[in-house]
Formats: C-alpha cells, structure tokens, sequence
C-alpha cells in the first residue's frame, strides 16, 4: 500500500487571478485553521496569515527559502508544510515545520523535512533545526533521519527573545554540506 499523501517543493508559478500562488493559499488556509485550533501553542504569533501578508512578504522571499509541502491525495489538502529561511550571506537556513493534527499519516513530517535537508544540502546551505524539549515529535523527525543534536540551548527564551516560557531548554542540529 503506498502513501497516502505527496511531497513535493511548493509551486510559485501555478497562481490564482490575482497573481498569488494556489499553494501559498492552501498553505495559509491550513496553518490558520490550525492555528485557530490552538494546535501551535508555542508558536508567538496570534493573528491569522493574511493574503496581503502573502503578496508583501512570501512572494518576495521565494530566492531566501526552501519550501515543501505534502498534500493529502484524496482530499488535496496541505497536511504538512515546511520551509528553510535561508541566510543568502552566509549560506545557513533555519527549517521551520508544521503538520496538521487531524491526520495521523505517519512519516509525513519525516518526508518534508528530508525532502527539505536533501535539497539544501545540494544546494550547499547549512541545516539548522532548533526545537523545545517538549517537541518530542520533531527530536524523533531528526533522530529517525540519523541525526542527533549537537547542542542543548539552556533558556531559549533568552536566546530567541519572543517566547516567554519558564524552563524553556531547546534542542539544535547543525546539518553542513559534504
């Protein structure tokens, strides 16, 4: 039985009437339903994606990021999204990734985040992946890819500046190019 799901990197050019891309609408429809949920309750932002934020902000960013989505064969819908803000000076991306509680399709977020190391990696850009020690989910991501990380951040909150949570520790990896 195969997947039942697709990754695949976002398609900037198949757009709607107004010039923004299908898979940015369908990308802020899920975060913003899982959002509503609670489903990010570390996550410090609070007010839904906007379309204006989609024209100002993402489409002028497409040359500093790395995104990949997977979408749910049956339904069509994102059910994972994920991307790597990438440093242009310096070569390094911060990955970023969200999964859709309702589904329970295991290894989506595996898939989108190997999909997403491979691609940078060829592409010579240095992987870092920061998380809580409360993210189980992505620590087993990182560690079923054969990764472990290469330090524990003591006081994230310091580190970060914009979450504010007592005993806040973090995991990081830093994945470099061959």
């Amino acid at each position: 039985m195969g997947k039942k799901y697709t990754v695949r990197q976002i398609e900037w050019d198949r757009t709607d009437d107004r010039g923004i891309p299908r898979d940015c609408i369908d990308i802020m429809k899920y975060f913003n339903k899982a959002l509503e949920r609670g489903a990010y309750p570390l996550v410090p932002r609070t007010e839904p994606i906007t379309e204006e934020e989609i024209i100002n902000r993402w489409i002028p960013s497409i040359d500093a990021t790395i995104t990949y989505i997977a979408v749910d064969n049956d339904s069509q819908k994102v059910i994972c999204a994920g991307t790597l803000f990438i440093d242009p000076k310096n070569k390094i991306g911060e990955l970023s990734i969200t999964k859709d509680p309702d589904y329970s399709v295991r290894g989506v977020g595996t898939d989108v985040t190997k999909a997403i190391i491979e691609d940078a990696l060829s592409k010579g850009i240095t992987v870092v992946v920061r998380t809580s020690k409360y993210n189980k989910a992505m620590y087993r991501i990182m560690e079923k890819l054969g990764y472990m990380p290469n330090k524990l951040i003591r006081d994230y909150e310091k580190y970060r500046g914009k979450i504010k949570a007592k005993d806040f520790d973090a995991y990081e990896w830093v994945i470099q190019p061959a």
